[in-house]
């Protein structure tokens, strides 16, 4: 096969931003490399399989790479305060994680009233909490946080899109971590980045870490500032 000139600058550049990427998340997060007690990767592996046979599909569920991130960052990070908007199996590991942790606290959204009773449903089969299960319109007219962790996964790119400020202005600032599931989507991936400069934020690409069978990545957004930078829009 023949590459033209342009073509192997484009995957040099990629490849650099990667192991850059890489790198930098491998600074902030020293352990997330370590990986987890096999029982819970067993356990998380198995939960993932069911849930994606009998919940929602393989390829609207989060990922097993993303979800293992999830409990990586949590392992690291010790959140007592996490958000994820967008229910589902991010749902239970999150919770599934915070029962360990015994005074973590966890609050899961959804713009679809239907799916978050689907969600509840799915919790209580696997002998979880509810509590913190609400629609985003709840969320944004009520006084939620500051978080520590965020997963943000809500609907479609678009509705991500117009709720990531809302989300953003309701982490701790500076030590606050936002993972962005599906930044594989070049057109989600660039406004979301839009956005996160006007908060100050980093944007680190975590494809060594949640890369899966559909081509899906995460990103890793940390350093948020708030209030936005004036004049940023």
């Amino acid at each position: 096969m023949n590459i033209t000139r342009p073509a192997k600058l484009a995957l040099m550049l990629s490849r650099w931003r990667l192991a850059r990427h890489s790198a930098a998340i491998r600074r902030r997060f020293p352990r997330i490399d370590e990986p987890l007690p096999r029982e819970i990767q067993q356990e998380l592996a198995m939960a993932h399989a069911e849930y994606t046979d009998h919940v929602s599909g393989a390829g609207m569920a989060a990922s097993l790479e993303t979800s293992l991130l999830l409990w990586r960052l949590c392992d690291q990070m010790g959140p007592i305060h996490l958000l994820d908007t967008g229910s589902g199996f991010s749902s239970f590991v999150l919770r599934r994680w915070a029962r360990d942790r015994g005074d973590a606290l966890v609050w899961s959204l959804d713009d679809d009233e239907q799916w978050l009773e689907r969600t509840r449903e799915y919790l209580a089969s696997r002998n979880l909490s509810d509590e913190g299960l609400m629609t985003w319109e709840q969320f944004a007219a009520g006084h939620f946080g500051p978080f520590d962790l965020v997963f943000h996964d809500l609907g479609s790119m678009e509705t991500r899109i117009r709720t990531l400020p809302r989300v953003l202005e309701r982490m701790h600032t500076q030590t606050g971590v936002l993972v962005l599931d599906d930044t594989h989507n070049l057109e989600y991936e660039t406004a979301a980045l839009d956005q996160l400069r006007r908060y100050r934020a980093t944007m680190l690409d975590a494809h060594s870490w949640t890369i899966d069978r559909f081509r899906r990545r995460a990103a890793i957004a940390c350093d948020i500032a708030t209030p936005p930078l004036c004049n940023a829009a």
